[in-house]
């Protein structure tokens, strides 16, 4: 199983223009024991988009779900020689 990643490396303390800030990434799963995905919560909009997010804590907004994942091994790897990206709040809506 393989993910492809936009790691968020932003701080809340940075300026509003660089908060949105990402590298990209491969998450590579083997070995894979089990696999747990709880039902995505009603109030997410996950039908209206296209592209699926995984995201970490969501203050105060709803949620989709967990996903547990039991395995061997893991293998992360930077793309693009680690350089940083930095979205726009339109891209993030996307």
């Amino acid at each position: 199983m393989t993910f492809a990643l936009a790691v968020g490396v932003g701080h809340m303390d940075d300026p509003p223009e660089r908060r949105e800030a990402y590298k990209s990434g491969c998450l590579e799963i083997t070995g894979r024991i089990s696999l747990v995905m709880e039902p995505p919560d009603a109030r997410y909009a996950f039908r209206i988009s296209s592209n699926l997010k995984i995201d970490g804590q969501c203050v105060g907004e709803p949620v989709n779900a967990f996903m547990h994942i039991g395995n061997e091994h893991a293998k992360r790897t930077a793309l693009n020689d680690s350089a940083v990206t930095y979205r726009t709040p339109q891209e993030l809506k996307g």
